[in-house]
């Protein structure tokens, strides 16, 4: 080891230099406080982690104590009442409850061809035309029925429609004329009675908003289903048009109005619908035709409306009350069609295309008619005529609907309205459907 007090004792200038490095050495223990805005800025940089962690510490209480409030306020506060089958006091439990399979039961028992029969029977005893005095009876019947089954409230809604039917003085006709204009053959002036259960007031066969009037032509040009593609095949594979000339076209495919407005795009000057037993019968299972089953017998004819729009044409998309406003039939629109329309059955028919000249028509173009079916134009007999009488006109008349109310059991402040309205087909299924309605109801009691 060194002996320390033999050193030599440095020269001065070394010591110099090592006082002078003693003086710049700090003394920390004697180091002043730092100034209180650089304890801040220090602090500052340290408060961004501390932030985040305090943040998410909140967050999370303050979940946990909203779950905890929820499960308190379920199980503590509002316990659950066990006479109601959900969760909301005052409320049934049949809103849940299963329903009774029973129940079925007694539907399919009270669903009885007789039953249908019997009110079809009541309903169809009369002619009772939409608008007609004996049309408003039965809505009057109807209510009085409906209350008796035990309805809580039934009322009658009246309307102010436009609708359209036959002089009843003066029937549609159909007719062949010969070269000296006179009658070869005209169609009835009503369907053939086939059940004995005549009456003076039915109505003969037309088709609504028909334009009246009687058109007389040389020209008859058969043109199948009346759609646009018989319209354009006819003109591109044959010599012939449609234009100023009556069209004939079978029923099917599209709507009968549709057929109207098509004839007058392509400028006819009438149209006959008619009913083709190819689409009405079957032939090739069973030969027999009403009454002996249900197929179309030869005098059958469809009527029906020839609108394309719905509900009352002045007042479309509106209820046709008294107050409401009305556009003239000039304006309609969708427009009321602007030539005379006719339906007649496949017996007539018969007449009328037997005597038609000119080419065959394609097989698809066919019907069950036993003839040759030709695109006509011209007749075998070149001066023969067709002419259309037509007298159905547009008249403006009341019609009803039947409002059936039931209160109901559950929600007695709300109704549940039941409609039926003038149509006999509607009527029936109505009335028979009230008729289980009540027959449940007096079960379940």
């Amino acid at each position: 080891m060194a002996d320390l007090e033999n050193t030599p004792a440095l020269p001065d200038t070394q010591k110099e230099n090592v006082d002078s490095k003693k003086e710049n050495m700090v003394d920390l223990g004697n180091t002043p406080a730092l100034p209180d805005t650089q304890k801040e800025n220090m602090d500052s940089k340290k408060s961004p982690a501390t932030r985040k962690v305090l943040i998410i510490v909140s967050l999370v209480g303050i979940v946990i104590g909203f779950a905890v409030g929820i499960v308190i306020g379920t199980f503590a506060i509002s316990p659950v009442d066990s006479t109601n089958g959900v969760f909301l006091p005052g409320i049934s439990d049949r809103l849940i409850t299963d329903g009774d399979p029973a129940i079925s039961d007694v539907l399919i028992n009270e669903v009885k061809n007789t039953n249908i029969e019997q009110y079809l029977r009541e309903l169809s005893s009369r002619p009772h035309l939409v608008g007609t005095p004996v049309d408003l009876q039965q809505a009057e019947d109807l209510k009085q029925f409906w209350l008796d089954a035990g309805v809580d409230d039934v009322r009658l809604a009246s309307y102010d429609v436009l609708l359209s039917a036959p002089d009843p003085n003066h029937p549609n006709f159909i007719r062949l004329l010969d070269g000296q204009d006179k009658m070869v053959y005209e169609s009835p002036a009503k369907e053939a009675n086939l059940t004995g259960e005549d009456h003076p007031d039915v109505v003969p066969p037309f088709n609504a908003y028909s334009r009246p009037g009687k058109i007389t032509n040389n020209h008859l040009v058969y043109v199948n289903y009346g759609r646009v593609e018989d319209y354009n095949f006819l003109e591109k594979s044959t010599s012939l048009t449609a234009k100023e000339k009556i069209v004939i076209v079978r029923y099917g495919k599209i709507f009968r109005g549709s057929k109207v407005q098509i004839a007058e795009r392509h400028g006819a000057l009438g149209i006959i619908i008619f009913s083709d037993p190819a689409d009405y019968t079957w032939p090739a299972e069973d030969t027999r035709v009403y009454p002996q089953t249900w197929w179309l017998p030869p005098s059958g004819a469809q009527s029906g409306a020839t609108f394309v729009g719905s509900g009352d044409p002045l007042t479309p998309n509106y209820p046709a009350l008294d107050t409401a406003y009305r556009y003239n039939k000039g304006t309609v629109e969708p427009p009321l069609p602007k030539i005379p329309v006719h339906p007649i059955g496949y017996g007539i028919a018969e007449k009328l295309l037997r005597e038609m000249a000119d080419q065959e028509v394609p097989p698809d173009w066919r019907g069950g008619i036993n003839i040759t079916y030709r695109f006509g134009s011209k007749f075998k007999n070149q001066a023969w005529k067709i002419e259309m009488d037509i007298s159905t006109n547009d008249v403006m008349r009341k019609v009803v609907n039947v409002i059936g109310i039931i209160r109901g059991a559950v929600e007695p402040e709300t109704d549940t309205p039941q409609n039926a309205t003038h149509s006999q087909s509607t009527l029936t299924v109505l009335t028979l459907r009230w008729r289980i309605f009540f027959k449940i109801n007096e079960w379940v009691k």
